[in-house]
């Protein structure tokens, strides 16, 4: 019986993957949850949400890794602790056809994968073939997808561009045509119900801005933030802020132009049945996310994504604008919303099961 070891260490990745570890467990499939810790606060909370059972093994425990150095020790304690405990993590009867799933383009991404060829397992990569075509936009993104991609047994493409990359690569590719955030939105939306989010009267718009590539240079911040304040001037907006992102506000001394601001309330983290809940009711989104991008696009929520360059396609010339961080663009969407509204959108068939009926043995 082939072994299932599913690694990730990010809120992003176990969102993603919680479609296929909630159907493994419904299926009664065994796997073993091994959990970087790379992300720690509202971890345990969206376990919760998709009903996902506790990590078997747990590599780190402390604060949240935000930070490229602290980035640097953290991978180096890993990988230690992987080549001197392997067995207690992996186990001793290591089959030909166990697998490692992991997920997208985090640094855990690339550490699972790492972890699985030390272990001598076969990799499958979901949400594969993602590029940007330059390996320090966004850093380190490109380089850890595409690194995990090299090393992968099968990579899962979630549309025909991503499958198009991965032309060349040794691993079996296989298409989904859809994102798995997909499965995980169908499960939020028959929740929402259960929300006791607090949703504002009047009109608003939901933002989001976390991406290092945003947060770590002052005066390409400052303009974002700038651009976020003009925005307020039409629409109430809903900041939701990441650690990193309000570290850097107030490194950089930014906060007091939300703070200062009546028409910006600032929100923390939610789980991700609240989150989308918030979304749901909102008018449009400003982020810089991927995950929120095709999410909106799913809701037919207008967008702006709030970067130079988009790997994601989902929604771009048609609910989505690139702003390219152009104050010009900001004042288009931001003053014509109604116009890209579009209907919600389901796709015809799921991914996940898709996932499932090829790595589950007959």
């Amino acid at each position: 019986m082939r072994q299932i070891f599913i690694i990730l260490g990010t809120k992003a990745e176990l969102i993603k993957l919680s479609p296929i570890m909630s159907a493994l467990q419904q299926k009664n499939i065994s796997y073993r949850f091994i959990f970087t810790g790379q992300h720690q606060n509202t971890v345990e909370d969206l376990r919760k949400n998709f009903g996902i059972k506790k990590p078997n093994v747990t590599l780190y425990t402390g604060k949240d890794i935000t930070r490229i150095f602290q980035m640097a020790g953290w991978i180096i304690k890993v990988i230690w602790k992987v080549l001197v405990h392997k067995k207690e993590i992996f186990g001793s009867h290591i089959q030909k056809n166990d697998i490692v799933i992991v997920h997208g383009d985090t640094v855990s991404t690339l550490l699972g994968a790492i972890m699985g060829k030390v272990a001598g397992i076969k990799i499958v990569h979901v949400e594969a073939g993602g590029r940007s075509h330059n390996l320090l936009s966004p850093f380190p993104e490109e380089i850890c997808r595409t690194v995990t991609d090299k090393l992968s047994y099968i990579c899962f493409a979630p549309n025909d561009r991503d499958e198009e990359n991965l032309k060349g690569y040794s691993a079996t590719v296989i298409n989904t045509k859809y994102n798995t955030v997909s499965d995980c939105l169908d499960i939020a939306l028959k929740n929402i119900h259960n929300s006791t989010v607090k949703i504002p009267k009047e009109k608003y718009a939901l933002c989001m801005i976390h991406r290092f590539e945003n947060i770590v240079h002052k005066e390409k911040f400052r303009k974002i933030i700038e651009q976020i304040v003009f925005a307020s001037s039409h629409i109430k907006i809903l900041f939701v802020l990441h650690a990193p992102t309000k570290e850097h506000l107030i490194k950089y001394n930014l906060m007091h132009l939300l703070e200062k601001n009546q028409n910006i309330e600032m929100r923390p983290r939610y789980d991700y049945f609240d989150f989308i809940a918030l979304m749901h009711s909102s008018q449009c989104v400003i982020s810089d996310g991927g995950s929120i991008q095709t999410e909106a696009w799913l809701m037919g929520k207008p967008c702006l994504i709030m970067r130079d360059v988009a790997e994601y396609k989902d929604g771009i010339g048609s609910s989505s604008l690139l702003s390219k961080h152009d104050p010009a663009v900001m004042k288009k969407f931001i003053q014509n919303i109604d116009l890209y509204k579009r209907p919600p959108f389901r796709p015809e068939h799921s991914p996940t099961e898709i996932i499932l009926d090829t790595i589950i043995e007959k």
